[in-house]
């Protein structure tokens, strides 16, 4: 088992990533999972599209990408992004319920509208050895 959203987590990602061979408009799309206690701790990771789709950890650096490529900022609780990840939610009924915020252009998804759903199909396997806690 590997902790949702952990660097192990990452790289297992990755491997389930490598398999899509698409190609588009650069964009980041930054998730970002709050702590719920308020303090200024908070998980998360990017995905990165262009040549491929890439997860990685965040940069140190909030909001910024040395690459100038846009980027749409999801927030969510963590209950919110685990139940997302592990197929118990819908997320777009989560955006609909106001559990998630999204921020930057939007529009920019729709290019990849495809490869988020196929993403969506690949991560069965990892969801199952996902520890959600």
């Amino acid at each position: 088992m590997v902790a949702f959203a952990s660097s192990e987590w990452i790289a297992e990602f990755n491997t389930v990533l490598s398999v899509l061979d698409v190609h588009g408009p650069g964009l980041r799309v930054r998730y970002r999972f709050p702590a719920e206690d308020g303090s200024t701790t908070e998980r998360g990771y990017d995905l990165v599209f262009g040549h491929g789709v890439m997860a990685e950890l965040p940069p140190r650096q909030a909001d910024s990408d040395p690459m100038d490529t846009p980027v749409v900022t999801i927030v969510q609780p963590t209950p919110v992004a685990q139940d997302v990840a592990a197929g118990r939610l819908a997320a777009q009924q989560a955006l609909l319920d106001g559990r998630v915020e999204v921020s930057g252009p939007v529009t920019e998804l729709l290019a990849w509208g495809d490869t988020l759903s196929r993403i969506d199909a690949l991560t069965g396997g990892l969801r199952a050895r996902t520890n959600w806690s």
